[in-house]
């Protein structure tokens, strides 16, 4: 059983039941337990928050349901789930995926903003790369440390169990000897925590590549008022716009662009709100392409989930209209809330 799984099954435990549920409530005050979801990654972090720091009171619940409930599915689950919460190796595996998807969970919160740019977005996948090569650098005690907190509160020998360890069997001479680590706690450092964090910096990195390929195009956009002219020019024959064929002259009195303007947002608008689009019709489209590479693929995994709670196994026969009608109400239903449905009724004459 997978660490998420043995999440997945508390929250099945306590969720199918009234009775387990208000037993939950009872020692958890607060915080309660969350489903995993496959679309939304949040959820993992919302999962592994409320048992990261109530472990010792999901315990007593889980303990206080394998005494008093009937059912022997239940009390079995029950008294596998709290053997699984006193084992160190799950109380370590707790702390570091809490730490992990909490600075993941930081990132994207930052990436979701209304005014994130791919300047701001690369100086936020760099300090997540950075945290990463540190936090596998010198995080492994740190875990350790979180861990023995959590065996202190319930009672569990801060040591990893050890297994016995298995030889596989060489099926041909040229094959290297199997070396298995004798430490169980170097075991867990190289076969999960450094392999996860490896992982994690491998995904990173290429966006954190293409996007600075992006900002070397378009970043002279974001300080745009503070670049002299030949270093605009050469930016903009770098994106392959005609600026140098077009010459410009400001005068001191009237500035072409107001000082205002400080980021490629308020530039686009302050052009396109004094009509001098049509002045700098590169510059207008530039800003505009700039403005509209996207940041995140949240809009279309949101798009994902809310069709999967629309098109349920009750509606297998919606057709396509209908289902295009709701998804477009359901991710827009900040704007269908203030629209105002009026339906004339005629009465006829008697």
């Amino acid at each position: 059983m997978s660490f998420f799984g043995a999440l997945q099954r508390i929250y099945v435990l306590f969720s199918a039941s009234t009775k387990r549920c208000t037993i939950l409530r009872k020692h958890v005050i607060g915080l309660s337990v969350k489903p995993l979801c496959k679309t939304r990654w949040e959820c993992r972090m919302q999962s592994i928050k409320a048992l990261r720091y109530l472990a010792g009171e999901f315990y007593d619940a889980l303990v206080e349901v394998a005494e008093t409930t009937d059912d022997a599915q239940a009390k079995n689950e029950a008294e596998s789930l709290a053997i699984q919460i006193k084992d160190y190796r799950f109380l370590v595996s707790l702390v570091f995926w809490h730490d992990l998807l909490f600075q993941v969970n930081l990132m994207n919160k930052e990436l979701q903003s209304d005014t994130m740019d791919i300047s701001a977005r690369i100086s936020s996948f760099e300090k997540l790369c950075n945290w990463l090569k540190m936090y596998r650098e010198k995080g492994f005690q740190e875990v350790l440390t979180g861990a023995n907190e959590l065996a202190k509160d319930l009672d569990v020998t801060p040591v990893f169990q050890t297994k016995r360890l298995r030889k596989r069997k060489k099926q041909f001479e040229y094959e290297s000897a199997d070396e298995p680590f004798p430490d169980p706690k170097e075991a867990y450092r190289v076969q999960c925590f450094n392999q996860v964090l490896d992982k994690a910096l491998q995904s990173l990195e290429p966006r954190f590549e293409q996007l600075q390929k992006h900002e070397s195009l378009f970043g002279f956009l974001c300080k745009f008022k503070n670049l002299p002219k030949d270093t605009i020019r050469k930016s903009a024959a770098d994106l392959e716009l005609a600026l140098t064929d077009v010459k410009l002259v400001q005068e001191k009195e009237q500035p072409i662009i107001s000082s205002d303007c400080r980021n490629p947002l308020k530039i686009l608008q302050f052009l396109a709100y004094n009509n001098r689009s049509t002045a700098f019709p590169n510059l207008f489209i530039a800003i505009r392409i700039f403005l509209t590479i996207p940041v995140t693929v949240a809009s279309g995994e949101r798009s994902f989930s809310k069709l999967n709670l629309i098109k349920t196994y009750l509606r297998s026969t919606m057709q396509e209209d209908r289902l295009n009608n709701l998804a477009s109400c359901q991710l827009n239903a900040n704007h269908v809330e203030l629209v105002i449905f009026w339906v004339p009724i005629h009465v006829s004459d008697p």
